[in-house]
């Protein structure tokens, strides 16, 4: 934990450091609120150590680390949506911190959810290649590739290389590109219009408040928003099932 509590810190200063006018809060206001959210942590006061970290959040730049402090804020203060929310936007910044994985798993499995969706061997291993990189890695290394392929190109006209030669090499940079192409799609595409379930719902049939009830939103699933109709959410669970849902009780990503 402490060594968890420096790396927040490292962040928070850093970011300072890169821009010391990105936020509407001070040095010194945003260095108080992290220390005094730490405290509130430790002493079990976790409503103000939940808004100090919100206020942090709220002020422009945030890390990994600031995301997963707050999450485990919520966690312990039992609120499981919350909690969700922030391990999933800590993981979007941090996807190989051992110690948010192993959080986010705990909290997962609290929540209160029939709902299974089997993958296969391919699907698990693109999931798995897709969570391991941020967005940011995959296009650094997608550039990468692109640099290498242009020098390599260069090289093979000015050595002769045999066209056979040009093939595979050529064939090989382009599939690992392709590869890292579709994860940097899907990772697009999976954050778009996600949102957990805040507060335990049902979703309905249609967008009001006395339709058919047609399945439970335990606190805390992910799911997808379709459209926006009034006070109401159109929402798609992970098996693809559809309702609505009162736009209060879940929280965009």
């Amino acid at each position: 934990m402490r060594k968890r509590r420096i790396a927040s810190l490292v962040c928070i200063l850093s970011l300072m450091m890169i821009n010391p006018a990105w936020s509407n809060l001070s040095k010194k206001d945003i260095l108080g609120k992290f220390v005094s959210a730490e405290h509130y942590y430790k002493s079990g006061d976790l409503g103000k150590a939940i808004e100090d970290y919100e206020a942090i959040i709220a002020s422009g730049r945030v890390s990994g680390n600031v995301y997963f402090n707050l999450a485990n804020s919520y966690i312990k203060n039992k609120q499981l949506g919350k909690a969700m929310l922030n391990y999933e936007r800590a993981l979007r910044i941090i996807p190989r911190d051992g110690d948010l994985k192993f959080n986010y798993r705990f909290a997962k499995a609290r929540i209160k959810d029939n709902t299974k969706v089997s993958l296969n061997l391919y699907q698990r291993a693109l999931k798995a290649h897709v969570q391991f990189y941020t967005k940011e890695e995959m296009f650094t290394i997608m550039t990468c590739i692109l640099i290498v392929m242009s020098l390599m190109y260069l090289i093979a006209e000015f050595l002769k290389w045999k066209s056979s030669t040009r093939k595979w090499a050529f064939t090989a940079f382009a599939v690992i590109f392709c590869v890292f192409l579709f994860g940097f799609i899907m990772k697009i595409n999976g954050d778009s219009n996600l949102a957990y379930v805040i507060i335990k719902d049902e979703a309905r049939f249609e967008p009001r408040k006395n339709s058919t009830i047609h399945f439970p939103l335990p606190e805390g699933v992910g799911l997808k928003i379709l459209k926006k109709e009034d006070d109401w959410f159109k929402i798609k669970r992970i098996d693809s099932k559809s309702g609505w849902v009162r736009q209060k009780s879940v929280e965009r990503f």
